[in-house]
């Protein structure tokens, strides 16, 4: 599956990413942005059926890869927006991908690249949840505040 990343400073290219692996490494710029490929900001549509009826359909404007390099599991975070104009993030769609096609499997062959997403997987929160959720590992003890600012602080 490909992913298409449209230019939306106005070039009119499409870029296309072969796979996550490929969008993640070749095609994020500074701050976690998607770029085109002429290097300003992009941006990919996806669109999904929902079971209830209707579509979702977020615009992925950037992604930060929150895995530790060479691991098989790694999980990320999509920058989503979820109207046309504008750059600034809505939400945050909490996904991974497992890369084992390098890994012999049983009877034969390799494994297969699993991406982990959608409607029904991991939860998009939007900015307001998201913080509530900072809020509550705080509340909880799992954090610090201190922790959470020098975290922050550290970027």
């Amino acid at each position: 599956m490909g992913w298409e990343i449209e230019c939306v400073e106005g070039c009119g290219k499409v870029a296309v990413a072969k796979d996550i692996v490929d969008l993640i490494q070749n095609y994020i710029g500074p701050g976690g942005w998607l770029r085109c490929s002429c290097g300003k900001r992009g941006q990919v549509k996806k669109s999904f059926e929902k079971q209830e009826g209707g579509k979702w359909e977020p615009m992925v404007k950037g992604i930060i890869p929150l895995g530790v390099k060479g691991k098989i599991h790694q999980p990320f975070v999509f920058l989503v927006r979820y109207e046309e104009d504008g750059s600034e993030v809505d939400a945050v769609w909490f996904s991974y991908y497992k890369d084992l096609r390098k890994y012999p499997v049983k009877g034969g062959g390799f494994g297969h690249l699993k991406l982990g997403y959608g409607p029904g997987g991991p939860p998009v929160f939007d900015r307001v949840t998201f913080l509530k959720l900072l809020a509550s590992l705080v509340e909880s003890g799992s954090y610090s505040r201190q922790e959470i600012v020098d975290a922050v602080s550290k970027s």
